[in-house]
């Protein structure tokens, strides 16, 4: 793996940063899963508060992605860790205020929806500004690997606390987590984006959408994430029902936005890399809440085999039609 990235001053400062965040982040999800799991019991409420966490990006993700191509991303970076710092507070004082209830937790779950709607696009736009071109797939290796083991030690992380602390020790870890990112933010300086001509959204949009469609290898792998977000990422959000205080490490990671990254040019990053966004993390809010639906019905077991069954038939259907148009394009 290419390490080329960490001599880059301001590249490894936002790779710190980012990197205790995401711990917060992964707590926070445990947590809120687990204060659900505690005030209800149900599967399907774990799963309605992951729709309302990830469903947010599949209709509102385009729209940033080309919001984000037009702003100031330094700016849009420091608001979007600001915001997940004023949830992460908000939820903590619900929880020591004891009003930690469904409805609350409901509307948390959503809050934070909408700003990783944002925040998503941003981040996957100024890591690159940060350094040379030649640098970029180091970038995507490197934040890539960052939020694996993000994936992995954050659960066992929230977990430990749990079990040993309580609640409101994880929650109060998730705000000291997302603190340190925004004085970092505040001090870098990414590449001001390209002048591109004054266009309206709707146009914005359409440009990215048809370079997303244009690339087959950036389609096939769109499709691919899609239906591997709606098994297994819907499966990780159910966690606190699969064993009380028990965490299991996270799912496979990002590896293929490392390809994609490298076919897009800084002034669509924003919109292509949103789209991306929008199915990863749409197939993740439906799947979780279909999983979570299923589970109370038929029970957790069975319905992640039914899950996984359908997901690997659709994705070796996938793959089967890419070879048959690859042949067909070489002939």
């Amino acid at each position: 793996m290419s390490l080329t990235a960490l001599s880059t001053r301001p590249f490894r400062h936002y790779l710190i940063g980012n990197a205790i965040s995401l711990h917060g982040l992964w707590v926070q999800k445990i947590t809120i899963g687990w204060m659900a799991w505690e005030a209800t019991g149900s599967i399907g409420f774990l799963g309605w508060l992951a729709f309302l966490n990830y469903a947010p990006p599949l209709f509102l993700g385009p729209f940033f992605g080309v919001i984000v191509d037009r702003v100031n991303i330094r700016k849009a970076a420091i608001t979007t860790q600001s915001l997940f710092l004023f949830a992460a507070l908000a939820l903590l004082a619900l929880h020591l205020l004891q009003l930690a209830g469904p409805a609350s937790l409901s509307a948390v779950a959503f809050f934070i929806g909408l700003v990783t709607s944002a925040q998503h696009p941003v981040r996957m736009a100024i890591t690159p500004r940060l350094v040379p071109a030649s640098q970029l797939a180091s970038v995507v290796l490197l934040l890539s690997l960052n939020f694996n083991l993000a994936r992995v030690i954050g659960p066992a992380i929230g977990g430990a606390i749990i079990a040993t602390f309580g609640i409101t020790a994880a929650l109060a870890f998730t705000v000291l987590a997302f603190f340190p990112f925004v004085p970092i933010l505040h001090r870098l300086s990414p590449r001001p984006n390209l002048p591109s001509p004054q266009t309206s959204l709707r146009t914005d949009f359409s440009e990215g959408f048809r370079y997303v469609l244009g690339s087959s290898f950036i389609r096939t792998a769109t499709l691919i994430t899609g239906l591997f977000s709606f098994s297994g990422r819907g499966a990780l959000e159910l966690l606190p029902s699969l064993a009380e205080g028990s965490y299991q490490r996270g799912a496979a990671g990002l590896g293929v936005l490392t390809a994609i990254q490298l076919q897009v040019q800084d002034h669509i990053r924003g919109r292509v890399m949103s789209l991306w966004i929008m199915v990863a993390m749409g197939g993740t809010a439906f799947g979780a809440l279909l999983l979570g639906a299923l589970a109370d019905a038929i029970g957790l077991g069975a319905a992640l085999q039914i899950f996984g069954a359908s997901t690997a038939l659709a994705t070796i259907s996938v793959l089967i039609h890419r070879r048959i148009a690859k042949s067909g394009e070489s002939r």
